[in-house]
C-alpha cells in the first residue's frame, strides 16, 4: 500500500522480488539476484518481462482489468503503481456461500465481464496465465477485475522448473506443465482457467488435475452437474472451455462470449420479477428465437460509470439482445441476488439445442407465497417513500446483505467512493454489526477505542472486539491481544485483559 500525495489518493506497490533466484540486501534494500550465473540470468529475464507486460497492462484502461497507472525502477529491481480496489476476492465469496451456488444471471454476468476483459488484454498480446478465483476482485458493486498476472512468474518457474510459481491445480491447462513443449500457450489458456473457475462456480467442485484426465477423463461434465440450476448454453460453453487439448476449445474470448450471446441465455421477461433471486425462475419464461443467424462480432469494451453502493441496490444492469434477436432482457441483481442450493442430481439430461426452454408454472400455494412477499415490499416502499425510516431499516434487514452494509458503511468512513460522513458510516456498520458481521464489528471497535466519530468508550470497544474474535476475525483477536499488554496508554482500566488473554 502507498499514498499518492499529488493525487490524495491510495495506491497498491507491486514489487518484483522472485525469492528462488533473488534476495533483498538488509542494509540498502536493495534487490539482487542469488549467487550464480543462472540465478542471474532468470533475474534479468524475469524482470524484463515483468516490466514490459507492466508497461503494455498500463496503456490498457478496462474496467475489468487491473488498472496499472506506471512502472517504476529502482533498488536494482521494479514496480507496478496500481489502483486501489475496495472489495473482496471470487474465492472468499465463493467461502462466503458456504456451498451454496449462485444465481445463474449472476454467473452469466459475471462470465461476460470477464471475457471482455481478456479479450482487451488479448488484443494487446498479454496473457493472463493465472486466472483463478483467487485472481479476480469483486468491487462493491460487483462488477469482476482480473488482478495479478503472471507472466514473470511463467518465466521463473519455467527455468527453475518450479511449478508453484506457474502451475495452480485445477485451473492450469496440460500446455503450462513442464514436459509440454509442444502445446503452444494462447488465449485458449486463458479460457481453460476461465472455464475451470466457472466450473467451481456452477458444480461447487473444482475440476481434476489436467494431466490426469490426459489418462481416461474423470471430470463429470458442467452440462451433467448444473442443468437444474442453469442453462444449458451456459453450461456447454463451459465444457468446451475445459477441453483438454488446446484446439478443441474456444480460440479467443470473442469466440466464448459469441457463444453466451446465445438466445436460449436471453430470457424474455413480461413482467416484474420477485426480488429473491431463489424464486426469479418461478414463473414460466419462454425463450426467444434469432430471426437470421448472424456472424458475432468480437466483443467492445463496455464503458461504466462508477455507482456508490447505494445506487447499485436499486439498479438493474440490463444486457439486450443485438438487433438480429427478438428483444429480450437479462436481468442482474448482483446485491441482492441469494443464491440457490447445491443441484439434486437429475434423471434426464435435456439436448444442448432443446429449445424453447420451459419452467414449470408456480404452484398455487407458491404463487401465494409471491403476492404476500410483492404486497408486503410495496407496503415497506411506502413507509421509505412517505418518510418513516421504519421501511427502509426493514428492507435493509430482510432483503439486503451484511457485506454490502458493511462496504457501505466503509465507503462513508473512509470517503472512498461517496463523500466522508462518519455519522452514516457509523449507522451501515452497525446495520451489519447486528447480523454478525466481524470485519464490521471490528471497525466500529476501532472507532469507540479511537473516537471516531463517536466518544471515545473503551466498553464499547471492548464489547465489539470480542464479538468479532469470537467469529474467528484476526484483528480483532489482535487488537485485544494487544490491549492485555500492561501499560497501555491507551487501555487505563484494562477491560481487555481477561479476553486478550485468549488470543
Amino acid at each position: 500500500m502507498a499514498f499518492d500525495h499529488s493525487l490524495r489518493q491510495q495506491r497498491v506497490i507491486k514489487e518484483f522480488l522472485p525469492d528462488q533466484v533473488a534476495r533483498r540486501d538488509r542494509s540498502d534494500f536493495r534487490v539482487s539476484a542469488r549467487t550464480g550465473d543462472q540465478n542471474r540470468d532468470i533475474f534479468n529475464e524475469g524482470l524484463r518481462s515483468f516490466i514490459s507486460e507492466a508497461r503494455l497492462l498500463a496503456s490498457l484502461d478496462h474496467p475489468n482489468v487491473v488498472r496499472v497507472y506506471r512502472c517504476l525502477e529502482a533498488n536494482g529491481t521494479a514496480y507496478l503503481v496500481m489502483h486501489y480496489y475496495v472489495g473482496q476476492t471470487l474465492k472468499q465469496r465463493i467461502e462466503a456461500l458456504d456451498s451454496v451456488l449462485p444465481d445463474a444471471d449472476w454467473v452469466i454476468q459475471l462470465l461476460a465481464r470477464l471475457l471482455r476483459g481478456l479479450h482487451a488484454i488479448h488484443e494487446k498480446g498479454i496473457l493472463h496465465r493465472d486466472i483463478k478465483p483467487d485472481n479476480i476482485y469483486l468491487l462493491v458493486d460487483d462488477q469482476p477485475v482480473l488482478i495479478d498476472f503472471g507472466a514473470a512468474r511463467r518465466v521463473i518457474g519455467g527455468r527453475t522448473k518450479a511449478l508453484t510459481g506457474v502451475i495452480t491445480e485445477g485451473y492450469s491447462p496440460i500446455e503450462q506443465y513442464a514436459g509440454d513443449g509442444g502445446l503452444k500457450e494462447g488465449p485458449w489458456t486463458d479460457l481453460y482457467a476461465l472455464g475451470a473457475t466457472l466450473y467451481l462456480l456452477v458444480s461447487g467442485r473444482k475440476p481434476w488435475n489436467a494431466v490426469m484426465r490426459l489418462a481416461g477423463d474423470p471430470l463429470q461434465q458442467a452440462v451433467d452437474i448444473g442443468q437444474a440450476n442453469y442453462p444449458t448454453t451456459l453450461l456447454t460453453t463451459i465444457d468446451r472451455a475445459l477441453a483438454i487439448q488446446p484446439k478443441e476449445r474456444y480460440q479467443s474470448a470473442a469466440e466464448w462470449l459469441a457463444g453466451l450471446e446465445h438466445p436460449t441465455l436471453l430470457m424474455a421477461e413480461d413482467h416484474p420479477q420477485d426480488p429473491i433471486a431463489a424464486r426469479r425462475h418461478d414463473s414460466t419464461m419462454t425463450v426467444a428465437a434469432p430471426r437470421t443467424p448472424t456472424k458475432p462480432s468480437a466483443p467492445t469494451a463496455p464503458t461504466t460509470t462508477p455507482t456508490s453502493p447505494e445506487r447499485a441496490l436499486s439498479r438493474d444492469d440490463e444486457v439486450t439482445a443485438k438487433p438480429s434477436m427478438q428483444t429480450v432482457s437479462l436481468i442482474h441483481r448482483p446485491v441482492l441476488a441469494e443464491p440457490r442450493s447445491l443441484p439434486q442430481a437429475a434423471d434426464a439430461h435435456p439436448s444442448p439445442t432443446a429449445a424453447p426452454i420451459t419452467i414449470a408454472p408456480t404452484s398455487p400455494v407458491k404463487s401465494g407465497r409471491i403476492k404476500i412477499w410483492l404486497w408486503g415490499i410495496i407496503f415497506l416502499m411506502t413507509l421509505t417513500a412517505v418518510g418513516i425510516p421504519l421501511g427502509s431499516y426493514l428492507i435493509d434487514q430482510v432483503f439486503v446483505s451484511p457485506e454490502t452494509l458493511y462496504w457501505r458503511g466503509e465507503n462513508y468512513r473512509t470517503g472512498r467512493y461517496s463523500p466522508k460522513d462518519l455519522k452514516e458510516a457509523l449507522y451501515w456498520l452497525r446495520r451489519a454489526a447486528e447480523k454478525d458481521h466481524a470485519a464490521a464489528l471490528y471497525v466500529l471497535g476501532k472507532m469507540y477505542q479511537n473516537g471516531e466519530g463517536v466518544a471515545r468508550d473503551y466498553a464499547q470497544a471492548e464489547n465489539f472486539y470480542r464479538r468479532s474474535a469470537a467469529l474467528g476475525y484476526p484483528e480483532a483477536q489482535s487488537a485485544l491481544a494487544k490491549m492485555s499488554v500492561p501499560g497501555r496508554s491507551f487501555q487505563p482500566d484494562r477491560l481487555f485483559n481477561q479476553e486478550g488473554k485468549k488470543y
